[in-house]
C-alpha cells in the first residue's frame, strides 16, 4: 500500500491458494514511530475490526508494518491478515 501511495482494503486479499477464508484489518498512524499498543487498542475498540480478529472462523494470523509516505504524510501502516487453511 505504501509503495502504491494509498491506504484501504483491496476488493480481494491475495493469499495463498491453501487458504479458504481470509480477513484483513488495517491501521495507519502519522509519523514513523511504531505504536503496537495503540494499534491493537484501536482495533479492539472497533466492532468491525474486533469481529475479524476474534472470529472463530480464522485459525491463522500474519501481521506486518510498513513506514513511508502516503501523499505528503509520513505514516506507519499496520496490517493483520487472518485466515483458515483449506
Amino acid at each position: 500500500m505504501v509503495s502504491a501511495d494509498y491506504f484501504g482494503h483491496a476488493s480481494r486479499i491475495a493469499v495463498s491458494s491453501s487458504f479458504g477464508r481470509a480477513g484483513e484489518t488495517l491501521a495507519m498512524h502519522s509519523g514513523w514511530s511504531p505504536e503496537p499498543g495503540v494499534t491493537i487498542s484501536q482495533w479492539m475498540h472497533s466492532p468491525a475490526h474486533k469481529a475479524v480478529l476474534l472470529s472463530g472462523s480464522y485459525r491463522s494470523v500474519g501481521m506486518g508494518i510498513a513506514k513511508g509516505r502516503i501523499g505528503s504524510r509520513l505514516v506507519t501502516v499496520w496490517v493483520a491478515h487472518v485466515g483458515t487453511k483449506r
